[in-house]
């Protein structure tokens, strides 16, 4: 039952727990259990990424790169890739390659594309 998932989320998530915030975020994005609310979304996002989540601040910095919740944004787009790469994952190191590839939140710059890529391939195969 999505809708009893979401009030567990959001019951774990009061409470301070990353993981269940970053899952509330994610049923908001998608409209599981409910309508989707993309400012609630990022609302819940934020929380798991402000805790530490790093798939959290990838996904706001998904938000801010589509305009999805929020105004659209690339360079806070960049800047949340960043701290969630800088966390280790390989998801943000790709979506950071991309964006230097093509000039997007940032300056093209290829040897940084190609240096996030690199370090994706490593993170995954690490399993991060």
């Amino acid at each position: 039952d999505p809708q009893a998932g979401r009030d567990w989320w959001l019951k774990a998530a009061k409470a301070g727990d990353a993981e269940s915030a970053f899952g509330l975020g994610v049923y908001y994005n998608e409209g599981l259990g409910g309508e989707e609310d993309r400012e609630e979304a990022v609302r819940w996002f934020r929380k798991a990424a402000d805790l530490g989540h790093p798939q959290a601040m990838n996904d706001l910095g998904v938000m801010y790169f589509k305009g999805r919740g929020v105004e659209r944004d690339p360079a806070e787009a960049v800047r949340w890739y960043r701290r969630s790469a800088d966390k280790g994952c390989s998801l943000a190191m790709k979506n950071l390659a991309h964006c230097a590839e093509n000039g997007i939140g940032m300056a093209r710059d290829l040897a940084a594309a190609r240096m996030f890529r690199e370090e994706a391939a490593a993170a995954e195969a690490e399993g991060r």
